[in-house]
Parts: C-alpha cells; structure tokens; sequence
C-alpha cells in the first residue's frame, strides 16, 4: 500500500508542478438599479519583504493609490505616443467613473489602521499566479476592501489579479510602484478586480463580456489607434489602443460599458439603501375598524365617517340601511346575542434560536485516522478551496466555500501553504472552525445576504422578503405577542415600495380584524362566517352591517395603489367585497397560530415547539402573499414569496444539526442568488458532513468520496482525458514466452488483478480508450498454463508481483466492462525441468514475457487528474 501511495504522491506532485493558469473573471453583475452615486472603496496595501529594498516606504505606496485614484476619476493625461486617429469621441477619452480608491483608515471590526500592513517573510519569489502572499497575511474584507499584496514576484511579471473571493486581491511586484503611473498596471489589475477581462479576450470574436470594446487582437507592445496587426477585418469601429484593459505600454481610459460593469460589479456587495415607513401610515394600519365600527353599533357619526372616507360611493351605506341596523340594534339591546370576543392576550416564552444551534454542534474530532491516505483527500480538499484551477465552477465553489466559511479557508489556507505533512490536531481545529463558521450562517443570512448569495441586489424583491422571513424568526425568538408581530413585520425598514405596501396591507388587515378584548374564544374574527360578501345584497341588518364592514376596509385599504386598483376591478359592490375577502382569509391561519400557542399553555420549551409557532406565523404570510403576488403591480412570484419558508427551513435544518441538508437548501433554494451551478458545490456539503461527525469516524469516508466519489469508472468514460491509479479483475489468456532455449513457450490462461496507472481518453457514444502502464498483477501466480506441465513456480518472491508492461484498453460506457491487450514482463516466476540426455536438469528462477487478451472490470483506486466535459 505505502509502495502505491508513493507511486501516486509523486505523480501528484509532478502534474501539479506543471499546472498552468489562464485569465478567468468572475461575471459582473448587470442588472442592479444604479443611481451613479460615489463608491467609495477603501484600500489595504501589504508589504511581504524579504530584505530592506522590498520594503517599500509609506511615500511610495500614497504614489501608487493616488496614482489609481486619479485614473478612476478620469483626471489622468491622455497619452500622446499612441494617439494618432484617436476617434474624437467620449468613449475614448477618460471619465470619472465615481469609484474612489482611498488608503482605510478603519478595519470591518472598528480598529483604526494605517492601511498598511507590514510582513517580514521568508519567502523569496511569490511564484506568478500562485495564492501564497494571501495565505501569508489574510486579505481584511475582500468583499469590501481593495487588498493589495507589493512583494518580489517572478522576473518579468508585473502583477496578477486571482478572482475567488478568498484570494480577491492585487498581487503587484514592488520593482514597478515608481513606474505606475506611466505603465497603469495597478488600474489595469483594479479593472480586473472589479470583474472586467482583457479587451482582446476572445480576440476577433469580441467575447471580454463589454458591448462598445471592439473586437481586436493581443499585442504585447506599445502600439497606436492605426496600428493594423491589431485590427480585425470584421470590426469596423476604430480599435481601443490605450484602454486601460489591454497589453499597451500607453493606457489612459475605460469604456462607458467597462464602468457600467466595474460599478454593477461593486454594487453587488453594498447594502441596499431602505426606507423606513411613514409613522402616519403606520398610525392608520393600526386601526382596528371592526372595533370602530362596534363601538357605534355599526352607524358611524358623520364626523368619524369623513375620517374614513374615501372619495369614493363604493361600497357606502344609503340612510335606509343605516335605519336598518339602527332598529336592529335597538332590538338586540333587549337581547343577549353573542359579540366577537376576544380574550385577554398571553406572551410566549421567549427563546434564543442562535444559542440553541450553538448548543447542538457535535463534539471535536477526537480520532487519529490513517495518516498517508488521509493527507493526500486532505490535500485535494485544500487545493480546492485555497488554490482552485482555472475552471469557472471550481472558482465560483471555492468563492460560496470562503463566504460560509471564512474562518475555516483562512485556516486552511494557512496549513496548506505551509506545506507540511497535515495533523490529526489539524483536522480537528479544521471541524472547530467549520462549527464556529456555521453557526454564523443564520447571521449572515439576516445582515450580509449579498456577502452570500452574490445575485441577490440583482433581486431587491427577494432581498426584502429574506428581510421579512429574518423578522419573523427574531420576532418570535423574543416572544413578542402575536398580532405584534405582523405590525414589527410591517415597520421593517424595505428596499422596495411593493414590499413595503404588502407588508402595510397585511398589517392592516391584521388589525382591522381584532375582536373585541374579553373573555372570548380568539384574538381575531372570523371572515368567512362574519363577512360574507353574499349578504350585502339582502335587505336586511346583517347585510347592511356587513357592507358597513367592507366600506371601511375598502377605504383602509384604498391607500395602497396595487389594492386599490384590485378592489376597484369589481364591477358591483358584491364583488369588490368577495375580492376583499380573499385577502382576509389569512387572519383565519393567525388564530390557528394562537390556537397552537394557547394547547402549549404559552410555553413553547422544545425546539420542534418554537419551530411549528415560527412555521405557523410564516404559513399565515405566505397565504396573503400568494393572493397578492397575483396583482401584476407588486411584481412577486412563487418563487420569491417562498423565501421565508425556505430561510425558516434552512433554520430547522441548523438548530436540527442537519448540516448537510441546509447547505443543500441553500444551494437549491437559493440558487438563482448565487452563482452558476452552485448545486453541485460538494466543497460545502463535504464540511457540513465533518461538521455533523460526531465522534470522528466518518471522517475519513467522508473525504475519500469527495477525491474518489462513486462510479468513478463512469468518469473515464465521459471524461476527455482522467489519469487514476487504477486496478481491474477479471480474467485473461495469451502466449508466455519464457527466456529459456531449454523451455517451452505455451499458452496459458487464468485470473488477472493488475494495478498501475490509466490514462483514458476519447470518449465516445460507445466507450473510451484507455493506456495502462501496469506495475503490479496480483493473479498472475494463478495462471495455469495450457501445456508443458513439468513447468511450475518457483518459491514466491516479490518480484513475482512486480508485471511491469502496457495495455490498451476499451471501456465500455455505462458499464465498467474493459477488455484489451497487453504486454509484461515477469522475472524469476518459472521453475523448469527439461532431459539433457542424460538426467532431468531443474532450472529456477526463469524470466518470463507474456502478450494476452484481457476481459476485466474496471476499478479505479484514485483518481490523479479529470479533466471535464464542455
């Protein structure tokens, strides 16, 4: 085992040596709403020095941002050496792009600071592309602060920009802070940085993501606007030769489109501006006018009724109705009829979700495993999230990765770059920091969501209703009472006028439905039976009551444009009142609420209790909001208005110590907030299993599925090209050749179990093709031999084992039958006796060679390198 490890490690050790790196930027965002206010980015410089001429002076560094400051604001010189048939057109001129670079003067957690962080290192060359320089000092905040990294970088490389959040910063050599302000290279990174790619990405087929950037060719030298080795013969707009994203010596612009795209991208991480509530409008939702109307036995003073008046004879009670239900309340004076009545109102307990997720993390990983195995899974883990490859999806993981688990990468990225053998202590303090890192999830989800789910200021309706589904779940945590809940619902503070209206229309449902306080059997009546639209039409009290009820409703509601424009969509006044109804009917759910509430005695001590009372309260929302998310003006969907409910599972999930299955929430649920193909994100699903390890015993199985997941014989079948350490059964038959003029040759058949390296590749409807380089076969002692019986084996040996040779093979798809030829080389297997003539001569120790057919299954051990398909 150890001699196959080794074999692996070195090959490991070999590709990755050779790994190569190419531009991938993280895609901007295009559809956040941008009132082209100033953007202001603080900027952190750190200095990693290996000697004194590396550790550059304060002076130098002001330079440089300043230097970067003045090219965002346009205020920059147009460069004269490459301007010839410059087009005389803004576009190509520089402009203020209103993103201000300055030096921090105060770090995320208020300390003040320099903005310079100084490091003495023992590294000598940060390699080119490489993350150690992040791993050496830890970027501060790169969601929100420019970190910039002035270290010795690779002979003739100026600077580098990698794009997972966990390593978002500008890698610059300090051999070039003096030239900066000639060679731009700082504002060149800075436009990466910001989400922009070359300009002549995707060459002649213009593919840098930017509109009005003409397509036009790589050159790697100072060149001018007519400069035709830069031309494409399909672009007919004069050529960007000075913008700042491209190769020239000579740069002094940005495009309009590039600024547009460099602020969208910023914007996905500033916190929406919201607007709290009118405290008058809040007053009127307040109202309760079943309780307005019950005070004047349903006939109110003509002073009072202005107060509710609504400009409109909708639904407005004629004189012989009110002396309809005038003479009916002189009649039940005389009587005991029955009255809405509400009872007193009693608090829940309070109880401190956080605390409670924070009780129920599992213990510390107490185990030592299996160390060369576990560090090479550790290793490939590690990789991925500190140092991913160039593939989109691998970065967009290990960006989700850093934003739920800062504390964790900041960790892993230091044991990783210190490059030394990993330590069951490790791995422990690896499964600390993942618990400490989730039980910060539900933080995260309620104050920095944009920090998370990087779409989500693309969504500002989304947004708001995470918003709403958070009060919720702090409101019923506090024990707030019940009808008070849905007004603190409504005086959140919202981004959009829609939510903002829903949550008011609600509150004021709430309230206009309380009954009457006392000995009664609820909190709020009932719609259905008390307010049937039905009995307006009847001549009598009752109905006349009941349209009194609708024409005060319909006034409190007629202050939201989206409900009045519904309401008034009814033809007659039955059916205004029917379209009124509709959106009563939730508060029907709230006194389910409290019912549950009232069978607990108001004592909600289990989790499972204060889940279904959160549940509940969410249940009754989500029934008014699908009734309202169907008005066109509120610009809602299904999938949108199941935000609270999903935010409140993924809750349950933590406080349940499901770990896994709330990541799976987030990545599914979420997943129109986050970016391309986060569902298949195992990064995260992988630490919520180690998190959710209680005693340390998964563990190991845990990572050895993420490095070798099942089916990985199906991988070489579809991949374009996988290198694995690899072994099959099955059986074989050829021709043995043994390297004795005194022996026969003969053919032979038997069991095979070869171990080595596969090399697979061309994928096809059919199979794939694999080269095997076999070390090992553990059955070729099992051969028998079809002839030449007074052969045998020798005593065993381990180079008996030892089958060194080369195969091809073809596997078939769907399925992990391989069949192919082979070539090996076996000494000492053979024993022989052969007659001289004169006595039987035994000979030992005889070489062999052997060329079969082979019928096998594929079994792979591990796999070294796949590469995936398009």
């Amino acid at each position: 085992m150890k001699i196959k490890l080794l074999i692996l490690l070195i090959i490991v050790l070999t590709l990755n040596s050779c790994a190569s790196y190419r531009e991938v930027q993280l895609p901007p965002s295009r559809e956040i709403v941008d009132d082209n206010h100033e953007i202001t980015i603080p900027v952190i410089v750190h200095v990693l020095y290996n000697n004194d001429r590396e550790n550059i002076p304060e002076d130098k560094i002001d330079k440089m941002i300043d230097a970067l400051a003045i090219d965002f604001k346009g205020e920059n010189n147009m460069v004269a050496e490459a301007a010839e048939n410059r087009p005389d057109d803004q576009n190509y001129k520089p402009r203020d792009t209103k993103i201000v670079f300055k030096k921090a003067e105060v770090l995320p957690d208020g300390t003040i600071t320099t903005g310079i962080i100084r490091k003495k290192t023992n590294t000598r060359i940060f390699n080119y592309k490489k993350r150690k320089p992040f791993a050496e000092s830890p970027p501060i905040d790169p969601y929100h602060f420019l970190n910039i990294y002035v270290c010795n970088v690779n002979s003739g490389t100026n600077a580098y920009t990698p794009t997972e959040t966990s390593n978002h910063g500008i890698v610059i050599d300090y051999d070039i802070i003096d030239k900066e302000k000639i060679e731009h290279t700082l504002t060149h990174e800075a436009g990466h940085w910001l989400g922009l790619q070359h300009i002549f990405d995707g060459g002649c087929n213009n593919s840098d993501g930017i509109q009005d950037t003409p397509a036009q060719k790589k050159l790697n030298r100072a060149y001018k606007y007519t400069d035709e080795a830069a031309k494409c013969d399909t672009e007919k707009r004069t050529i960007m030769a000075t913008n700042f994203m491209g190769y020239n010596k000579y740069r002094d612009f940005f495009s309009e489109d590039q600024m547009k795209a460099m602020r969208q991208f910023a914007l996905q991480y500033e916190k929406p501006d919201t607007k709290i509530k009118n405290i008058d409008d809040f007053k009127i939702e307040r109202q309760n006018v079943y309780l307005d109307a019950l005070q004047y036995n349903n006939v109110l003073p003509d002073a009072f009724e202005r107060q509710y008046a609504c400009g409109d004879a909708v639904l407005k009670l004629t004189a012989k109705e009110k002396k309809l239900i005038v003479n009916e309340n002189l009649r039940l004076n005389k009587s005991n009829t029955p009255k809405f009545i509400s009872e007193q109102e009693n608090v829940p307990n309070s109880f401190n979700w956080q605390a409670e997720i924070i009780n129920t993390l599992s213990i510390i990983i107490a185990k030592q495993f299996e160390k060369e195995t576990f560090n090479l899974a550790l290793n490939r883990l590690f990789k991925d999230i500190a140092a991913p490859t160039t593939d989109q999806d691998k970065i967009n993981y290990a960006t989700t990765f850093y934003a739920l688990f800062p504390k964790t990468t900041a960790f892993i990225k230091e044991i990783y770059y210190a490059e030394n053998p990993y330590t069951g202590l490790d791995v422990a303090t690896l499964q600390l920091h993942i618990k400490n890192d989730i039980k910060e999830i539900p933080n995260l989800f309620a104050e920095k969501p944009e920090i998370l789910l990087p779409k989500i200021n693309n969504y500002p309706h989304a947004r708001d209703l995470l918003s709403m589904g958070n009060e919720i779940i702090q409101s019923t945590s506090m024990g707030t009472d019940l009808p008070d809940i849905i007004n603190r619902v409504s005086l959140k503070s919202y981004i959009t006028p829609q939510v903002r209206e829903l949550t008011g229309v609600i509150a004021t449902i709430s309230n206009s439905l309380r009954a009457e306080s006392g000995a009664g059997q609820g909190l709020w009546i009932d719609p259905v039976i008390a307010l049937s639209p039905f009995k307006i039409g009847i001549q009598d009290a009752e109905g006349a009551k009941i349209k009194q009820m609708y024409y005060l409703l319909y006034c409190q509601l007629s202050r939201f444009p989206n409900i009045k424009i519904y309401m008034d969509s009814g033809l007659t006044d039955i059916e205004r009142a029917v379209k009124i109804q509709k959106l009563l009917i939730f508060v029907n759910k709230l006194e389910d609420t409290y019912t549950f509430l009232k069978s607990k005695d108001f004592k909600l001590l289990t989790i499972e209790d204060q889940l279904s009372y959160a549940k509940k309260i969410n249940e009754s929302m989500y029934q008014i909001t699908s009734v309202l998310a169907k008005i066109s003006g509120f610009n809602l969907n299904e999938k949108i208005i199941k935000i609270p409910g999903n935010y409140l599972s993924i809750f349950e999930a933590l406080l349940k110590k499901e770990y896994s299955n709330a990541m799976l929430l987030i990545v599914t649920e979420f997943d129109s907030y986050l970016n391309a193909n986060e569902s298949k994100n195992e990064l995260i699903i992988i630490a919520a299993e180690i998190a959710a390890d209680k005693d340390g015993t998964k563990i190991k199985a845990i990572l050895h599925d993420y490095v070798e997941p099942i089916g990985t014989s199906t991988l070489k079948r579809i991949s374009p090209f996988n290198i694995s350490l690899n072994s099959y059964a099955g059986i074989n038959f050829g021709y043995e050749d043994i390297e004795d003029p005194n022996a026969k040759d003969s053919w032979y058949g038997g069991v095979t179990a070869p171990i080595g390296i596969s090399f697979s590749f061309k994928p096809s409807s059919v199979g794939s093709l694999s080269v095997f380089l076999e070390i090992l076969d553990l059955g070729s002692l099992v051969n028998v031999r079809f002839k030449n019986d007074e052969t045998t084996y020798d005593d065993l040996r381990f180079e008996q084992f030892l089958s060194p040779g080369i195969g091809l093979f073809y596997n078939f798809k769907n399925t992990p039958l391989t069949i192919g030829g082979r070539y090996n080389y076996i000494s000492n297997l053979r024993t022989i006796t052969y007659n001289d003539g004169v006595s039987n001569v035994v000979e030992t120790g005889q070489n062999v060679t052997r060329v079969s057919f082979s019928i096998l299954i594929d079994i792979p051990l591990f796999t070294i390198y796949n590469k995936k398909r398009n």
